[in-house]
């Protein structure tokens, strides 16, 4: 029996004759999921899961014809009546006994389980609880207590923005705000014209500033925490940022190349896994429980912690699927486990995920453009053993910043997670043509 097979045995046997209900921003994030009795009702904000053996497959962007940035839309600010809509459809479903999962915690996941209680047990963290390890500031300085080495940000208060000013002086300068997701108003500061430019809304009062480092390589690793303290890890890659071609952000995420991280000097895979491993264990100290991911920096040689996704991450459906080819639990899994209070039947290390996995990157491609788009068409044929996920249906409106595709490709696409290789460059731009019949 493979490490997969005992885990899958573990979730039937605590769920029971309990249904399992995802929700979650991808319905496909879920997928594999697919291999348990249980699961036949998932709910998401975009790409609803298509398998057969679905009761309900429904996703919010069929319900509304736009398809959302995930990256700064927040269901919990959505009370529109689509939204509603939803809330009723899993409502209904909740009157039956049930566990459910979510890709993050919500407010609007959080109020459904208390309703629904107790026939529903909603696994993972309550919203409330979870939102703390959003906040980058309180985090990075946590872990900087504890002798962790961190990107050195500056905390500066919106009545002093002199201050940036004067440090741009010295160089560019990097803006991010306390909380943030793929990118998503972290700015690059070249001058002090653009400091005029800057939003003023911010509720926290202050943002972080950094030294921009142009060199630095961004690696990321996903890692589950037990109930029991112990923490599990998953494959890592160099991340892709920025990419013209891909985003409109400075450092807007663009997807993972697991292949590249493979070939990266040991010892930094060494030190990235203790790094996380360290994280991990204070996540479960502070009663954390469930998927994360961490973000570093390595710029020469120096790792620098960057942040935590306490969450899934967009890495997720790529990860459990290069897993379960191997035989081997994967994140998804392991996350529902968790929070069914379960323990892990495998403990894997870097090293040996890169070893034991096919090459695999994947490239996440968003509308660039500063206005909607309507979907014109489907990509175009592509080579062997490559794939196109992701793609909207044609009836819908593609918000700016919102995913059109995911190139999964067999191998690797990148050197520093700030430029693709030829092939994959044209791919991306005859893949957007397709899409949204424009260049």
């Amino acid at each position: 029996m493979t490490s997969r097979d005992a885990l899958l045995k573990r979730i039937d046997e605590s769920l029971g004759e309990r249904c399992l209900v995802w929700f979650g921003i991808r319905g496909s994030d879920a997928g594999s999921l697919l291999q348990l009795r249980q699961f036949r009702d998932a709910f998401s904000i975009t790409d609803a899961l298509p398998a057969a053996k679905m009761r309900t497959s429904v996703a919010l962007e069929d319900l509304t014809g736009r398809r959302v940035d995930l990256d700064s839309y927040d269901i919990d600010y959505d009370d529109g009546p689509h939204v509603q809509r939803l809330r009723l459809q899993i409502l209904t479903l909740l009157r039956q006994q049930a566990a459910v999962a979510a890709y993050r915690p919500s407010h609007f996941l959080s109020a459904i389980g208390f309703a629904s209680f107790p026939a529903a047990d909603m696994l993972g963290l309550f919203k409330d609880r979870q939102t703390a390890f959003e906040h980058k500031p309180w985090v990075e300085t946590e872990l900087q207590r504890r002798g962790i080495r961190t990107v050195e940000w500056s905390y500066v208060a919106a009545e002093h923005r002199h201050v940036i000013r004067e440090r741009l002086s010295a160089g560019p300068l990097v803006l991010r705000p306390n909380r943030t997701s793929g990118g998503a108003g972290v700015l690059l500061l070249n001058s002090e014209d653009q400091l005029d430019q800057l939003p003023t809304d911010d509720s926290d009062h202050f943002v972080g500033v950094s030294d921009f480092m142009g060199n630095a390589i961004p690696l990321n690793v996903g890692a589950v925490v037990w109930a029991s303290g112990q923490i599990t890890l998953h494959p890592a890659s160099i991340q892709l940022i920025g990419l013209p071609s891909c985003t409109s952000r400075r450092f807007g995420y663009c997807g993972n190349d697991f292949a590249a991280f493979e070939l990266l000097d040991p010892s930094v895979v060494t030190e990235v896994e203790a790094l996380t491993l360290r994280i991990g264990t204070w996540l479960a100290n502070l009663g954390y429980l469930g998927a994360f991911g961490v973000d570093y920096l390595l710029n020469e040689d120096t790792l620098l912690f960057a942040e935590i996704n306490a969450r899934l991450q967009g890495s997720t459906a790529v990860s459990a699927a290069m897993a379960a080819r191997a035989g081997h639990s994967d994140i998804v899994l392991e996350h529902v486990a968790a929070g069914l209070g379960l323990e892990p039947v495998m403990s894997m290390t870097l090293q040996d995920w890169a070893s034991e996995l096919p090459p695999t990157s994947q490239v996440i491609v968003h509308n660039a453009r500063h206005q909607p788009a309507r979907v014109e068409g489907t990509p175009s044929t592509i080579a062997k053993d490559w794939r196109i996920e992701l793609t909207p249906s044609r009836d819908l409106f593609i918000e700016p910043g919102a995913v059109i595709a995911r190139i999964v490709a067999p191998r690797q696409v990148t050197r520093t997670g700030f430029e693709l290789d030829a092939y994959t460059e044209d791919l991306v731009q005859s893949t957007y043509t397709s899409v949204l019949g424009v260049p």
